[in-house]
């Protein structure tokens, strides 16, 4: 085993000790038991507290789970969670072992965890999970009837209209899309995620423009940390030719999301507009080196190649 695997096969309890030359600190010693160093080196050994931690609620087990997980001792953490046996803790600890899977971008395994317990327990409360997880996937195709179901079963939660609206709109196009997004609004009016996607969309599409800058402002109102909000709220005056404005946000919204290939795009067309051709060349081709998707990709080729005025002027 190597140095750097040995504090995970203790945790595990594939050893009972194990002699490593790792940093002993206070998270660490949280969750195992040190021996003082005996090389000048800082080598110490490792083992599970003499106590043991108590693993019968699912409380701590999440507790310690989430400690591996901090301290990227990710194999550790999914064996705390596949540790947890049959009972009243079992079925959570499934949801939380597939859901550590999914943010390890494992998200096949969060798909098979989440689909056995659905066949062993006939619980439908984890298809909502099983569905963020195949649209995560790109299978819409398989996710939606998922939401649907849901959304007939909770008819009073706005998510399985919200999320059966993005399935839809990647398989069918918005128009299909939309009216799971209005059933959504009318649940959570409030919700700043589903108010910025209908707003910024209705934007884009030339449609409701003020009943979507609005929604985006709205948005911004309610999370003004959030970047790819600040963009919708950018665009939006770019739209409606307040060009200031627009610079004012964006900018705001690159400082807060600088990796987002969108906003950089936005933030070039922005600068170009009032003139600051140079920040925006510059913008331009960082969004292109930021890995953009193939439509956006080709819009930033052509602003680079023949300038702003070439259009088009947004996605089509």
């Amino acid at each position: 085993v190597s140095n750097t695997e040995r504090l995970n096969v203790v945790l595990s309890g594939e050893v009972d000790v194990a002699i490593a030359a790792i940093t002993v600190t206070a998270q660490r010693q949280r969750i195992a038991s040190f021996s003082q160093p005996y090389y000048l080196d800082g080598t110490g050994f490792a083992t599970l507290p003499a106590a043991g931690l108590p693993l019968d609620t699912l409380e701590s087990v999440a507790v310690l789970a989430s400690l591996l997980s901090d301290l990227d001792l990710n194999d550790a953490a999914i064996a705390v969670y596949s540790a947890v046996d049959e009972g009243p803790w079992w079925v959570r600890g499934q949801v939380n072992l597939a859901l550590l899977a999914y943010e390890l971008d494992r998200t096949e395994d969060a798909i098979a965890i989440t689909q056995s317990l659905i066949d062993e327990t006939g619980d439908t409360s984890a298809d909502l999970f099983l569905a963020d997880f195949l649209r995560g996937a790109g299978r819409c195709e398989e996710a939606l009837p998922l939401y649907l179901s849901a959304s007939q079963r909770q008819p009073e939660d706005f998510r399985p209209f919200f999320l059966g609206g993005l399935c839809t709109e990647q398989t069918q196009g918005w128009e299909v899309a939309e009216p799971y997004y209005l059933e959504a609004l009318e649940l959570a009016p409030n919700d700043a995620q589903l108010l910025n996607h209908v707003g910024y969309n209705w934007i884009v599409l030339d449609r409701r423009v003020e009943e979507g800058f609005a929604m985006v402002e709205q948005a911004a109102s309610l999370e003004p940390e959030n970047g790819s909000i600040l963009d919708s709220l950018g665009w939006g005056y770019f739209k409606r030719g307040r060009l200031e404005d627009a610079v004012y946000w964006l900018e705001k919204a690159i400082e807060l999301s600088p990796s987002n290939p969108t906003i950089t795009w936005h933030l070039g067309d922005a600068y170009a507009s009032v003139g600051r051709t140079l920040e925006a060349r510059f913008q331009w081709q960082r969004a292109l080196e930021l890995d953009p998707d193939d439509a956006i990709a080709a819009i930033l080729e052509r602003r680079l190649e023949l300038g702003l005025e070439a259009g088009p002027a947004d996605l089509e």
